[in-house]
């Protein structure tokens, strides 16, 4: 199952990162219905384009949906990750000192009593 599902993602990854190429590759396979009917030049006498005009509009939407996506993550990721500023009297940004947890291991007894907890006697 872990298999299928990383393969599934694998794939996934693969088609959006090659978005563009997809793009074009529809278009070739299927130029000359647009040039017919969805090309912005069509009720022209002479079209020149050939249905390039789509191709140009569908890549710069591709482009504009991967920026938006960017900046989203961008802007998810920045509360995570920029230090908290403060700011004194002269108007400068300084970073605040980091204050970090005190870490106790969880086998740690943090109350021994000898009394309960006696080591076994070495007997010979």
């Amino acid at each position: 199952m872990k298999r299928l599902v990383s393969i599934w993602l694998l794939c996934i990854v693969f088609i959006q990162s090659t978005s563009n190429c997809w793009i074009v590759a529809s278009f070739y396979l299927s130029r000359q219905y647009i040039a017919r009917t969805l090309c912005l030049d069509r009720f022209q006498l002479e079209p020149d384009c050939g249905g390039d005009c789509y191709l140009e509009i569908k890549i710069t939407e591709n482009q504009h949906k991967q920026e938006s996506s960017t900046d989203l993550k961008i802007r998810e990721s920045i509360p995570f990750f920029s230090p908290q500023l403060t700011v004194f009297a002269a108007g400068e940004p300084v970073a605040a000192p980091t204050v970090y947890a005190i870490y106790i291991p969880p086998y740690h007894p943090l109350r021994y009593s000898p009394g309960i907890f006696k080591p076994p006697a070495f007997t010979a």
